[in-house]
């Protein structure tokens, strides 16, 4: 018997060596084997859709016959296959001007990973199961399918290092959010403001944690309580810590000013006196001290000579440091720039 195949308008080829392989599951995934040789663009979600069988099945199958040695697949596509899922669905509802597609803000979910797309996943890449098993240690708990899914996602999707995602996990259970949904919103932040690399990653976590413990320390000073911080007093806080530098000792020195000219602790006092402290490149608070002091024994000569009626020299008046003030003048003028009006009106 002869058997002539009508070729028609195309013809797929397939390796010789299936023919050893037809019984048996090379019999069940020989139609995936089939689809993957007529499409050279294959997902495994479009074979499954033509194929009407589910992704498990048709990861099954390319696993099967890359075992055999019939063909060689590259699990690498994940995170592509997202983004080009996403700036399809995208095209059909926004028009971007001049074809150029912008990256607008990540969603603070990553895709969902099904468990066969875990697997592969996880046999693709070395060292992921062992950093799966180390989060699992810093966090105290054996992850569920979907909390392994978020780790392969920041991996995969996010294109995040081991050590960059380590990082994070420590981060989290050292401020007591153990919470892989918590990691997972942090991750997509982070990415979506290009903080990908492991060494910018720890400037910003010690920025946050340096933020964070300045919070504590401010509620506690100013009695603070509970109650939510206003935007623009998380603003201050950061701004003090984190960009001059200044620690508790020197907030606190601040604080006992703004009560000492006010009678109360708005912190928009104090920001002002560390405003000025910064702006006159005052870092620590022995440099704070002795500006006082040097204030303080400029200000008693000059009672003094207020007093004898002798007029201060020139080579005095020349000596003063520039970073010295009038307290009176000081603090009226800061109360007006942070309230827009005078202290006499408190």
């Amino acid at each position: 018997m002869k058997v002539t195949p009508h070729y028609g308008d195309s013809v797929i080829t397939l390796p010789g060596n299936i023919l050893s392989y037809l019984r048996g599951d090379g019999a069940k995934y020989a139609p995936v084997l089939i689809y993957a040789a007529g499409n050279e663009e294959f997902t495994v979600s479009r074979a499954a859709e033509a194929l009407e069988i589910t992704e498990d099945e048709v990861l099954a199958a390319i696993k099967f016959w890359e075992t055999t040695g019939v063909v060689s697949a590259t699990i690498t596509s994940f995170k592509e296959k997202n983004k080009k899922r996403k700036e399809t669905e995208l095209s059909d509802t926004i028009q971007i001007p001049n074809e150029k597609k912008r990256r607008g803000k990540l969603s603070p979910r990553l895709p969902a990973y099904t468990s066969a797309e875990t697997a592969a996943f996880l046999e693709s890449r070395d060292g992921v199961a062992l950093l799966i098993d180390s989060c699992e240690q810093i966090i105290g708990k054996i992850f569920t399918a979907a909390e392994v899914g978020i780790i392969v996602g920041m991996m995969d999707h996010l294109s995040l290092s081991s050590e960059y995602i380590l990082l994070l996990f420590a981060h989290a259970a050292k401020i007591g959010k153990k919470n892989v949904r918590y990691i997972e919103r942090l991750a997509v932040e982070l990415s979506d403001r290009d903080v990908t690399e492991y060494n910018a990653l720890t400037e910003e976590l010690s920025s946050r944690e340096k933020t964070e413990s300045a919070v504590s320390f401010v509620r506690r000073l100013y009695g603070l309580g509970e109650r939510a911080l206003t935007e623009k007093e998380k603003g201050m806080i950061k701004k003090w810590c984190s960009d001059w530098g200044y620690g508790d000792d020197v907030i606190g020195r601040a604080y006992e000013i703004t009560v000492d000219n006010t009678g109360e602790a708005p912190l928009s006092y104090t920001n002002a006196v560390l405003e000025r402290w910064h702006e006159s490149g005052l870092k620590s608070l022995s440099d704070i001290d002795a500006d006082i002091e040097k204030y303080k024994n400029e200000r008693a000569a000059k009672d003094e000579r207020k007093r004898s009626g002798r007029k201060k020299s020139a080579s005095e008046e020349s000596a003063r440091s520039p970073s010295s003030f009038d307290t009176d003048e000081f603090f009226e003028a800061a109360i007006e720039r942070s309230y827009g009006e005078s202290p006499n009106t408190f």
